[in-house]
């Protein structure tokens, strides 16, 4: 049931909308005609992880080394990666902060916050593994 006692049911219009649209829980900062505006909400389309392409992976790699990692972390709003780190060429990138900066580099999509996705082993580190990409465990010393 919606706000108002509007009653859901199957068949009605809300059955339309497409799968790749999801209401937001949360408000979030619009530009004009960003989102469609249906019946008094607005829609967002939904962010899934496995939308992010090795391409995009790359831009955010080069994005971190012309940044460098602090400042790139601290552009995105990411910490040092915990567990799991990409390897490219001997070098070590965070993972969950590429993740989240290369959904930025999708068409009509922004970066991703921490807090939006987990970065373990069945999320950012998998989709890197699952485009080609060597993915290791930090180890500490």
């Amino acid at each position: 049931m919606l706000a108002g006692g509007t009653q859901v049911t199957r068949g009605s219009a809300w059955d339309a909308t497409p799968p790749e649209l999801a209401l937001s829980p949360a408000p979030r900062l619009l530009s004009a005609g960003a989102a469609p505006f249906v019946g008094g909400f607005v829609y967002l389309p939904t962010m899934t992880l496995n939308e992010i392409t090795r391409s995009a992976v790359l831009q955010a790699v080069a994005e971190y080394d012309r940044l460098g990692r602090d400042a790139f972390l601290e552009r995105y709003g990411f910490g040092p990666s915990r567990s799991y780190l990409l390897e490219i060429d001997g070098k070590q990138y965070d993972s969950k902060a590429i993740v989240g900066a290369a959904h930025g580099y999708l068409s009509g999509r922004e970066p991703l916050g921490r807090d939006e996705f987990s970065g373990g082993k069945d999320h950012a580190a998998k989709l890197l593994s699952d485009l080609g990409f060597e993915v290791v465990v930090r180890t500490v010393g």
